[in-house]
């Protein structure tokens, strides 16, 4: 009697971890099943949403990833994903402006290395975009870099000579040299 007991604990033991393991077969069930246990879970959402895209059904990753957004809107995971849905879809003016709010978020929330990472992405897709060197340049600026940051603004003006925000943003730069 003393040998049946731990063998019926392992014998369930191994049971319970079959049944689990069906869940975890791939990313899609795994993730269907979080989002159908917990639809408020936005990590869920995000990756269900990430399996959709990298699958290539994308009806269904921009449903997945809107929704993980819809409940976490500052989280930068889903952000960047939604970027690339809407490179993959063929929508390239809003996969750059969901870039740029994405830019815009880290920048709020400190990140600032990996701003200007985005940012440099950026102007290097869009070298004539004057928005873009302003951008880099306001990253730049916030992470200490004065010198490149004012470098980002001249150009952001010798692009567009009418840019106040890039005018003021070099006003303030070179206060801090």
């Amino acid at each position: 009697m003393a040998t049946a007991l731990p063998l019926l604990a392992l014998a369930g033991l191994g049971a319970l971890s079959w049944q689990q393991a069906q869940l975890w077969r791939d990313s899609e069930t795994l993730w269907s099943y979080v989002v159908a246990r917990d639809p408020s879970a936005p990590l869920g959402h995000n990756n269900l949403g990430f399996t959709y895209l990298n699958q290539g059904r994308l009806d269904d990753a921009e449903r997945e990833i809107l929704a993980a957004l819809r409940l976490s809107p500052e989280w930068d995971l889903a952000h960047t994903n939604l970027a690339a849905l809407l490179a993959r879809q063929g929508r390239m003016k809003e996969a750059g402006e969901a870039r740029v709010q994405l830019g815009y978020m880290l920048l709020k929330h400190g990140k600032y290395q990996a701003a200007v990472e985005l940012f440099q992405k950026e102007v290097a897709a869009r070298p004539d975009d004057p928005a873009a060197h302003n951008n880099l340049g306001v990253g730049l600026l916030l992470r200490g870099d004065v010198e490149p940051a004012i470098v980002q603004f001249e150009q952001t003006l010798r692009l567009n000579p009418g840019h106040e925000q890039a005018r003021r943003n070099l006003a303030k730069a070179r206060q801090r040299r």
